[in-house]
């Protein structure tokens, strides 16, 4: 079950939602599960949750560098709780 969990994740490109659900699962398992697993896969979740995590700021910073670069014609907007980049004019040459 952890290597389906890992693969997906590794899958999909990291947002907020995702990195929520990664902090949220791994609670579940450190908290509920945590006799369980073996010291290596603890390792391993540990890893995998900063990985997702540095993608997140990753992520932060290259919408910073856009809206920054492109100030005139790219908003955030807050939408569902959740941060996007969105063009407000079209840019015209």
């Amino acid at each position: 079950p952890l290597h389906k969990i890992t693969h997906c994740l590794l899958s999909i490109c990291p947002n907020s939602a995702s990195y929520r659900w990664v902090c949220d699962l791994g609670q579940l398992i450190l908290t509920k599960w945590h006799n369980w697993l073996s010291m290596e896969n603890l390792t391993c979740l540990a890893e995998l949750k900063l990985y997702v995590h540095e993608e997140h700021i990753c992520d932060d910073a290259v919408k910073k560098r856009l809206k920054h670069k492109h100030a005139d014609i790219i908003e955030e907007k807050l939408v569902g709780g959740m941060h996007h980049l969105v063009v407000v004019k079209s840019q015209q040459q």
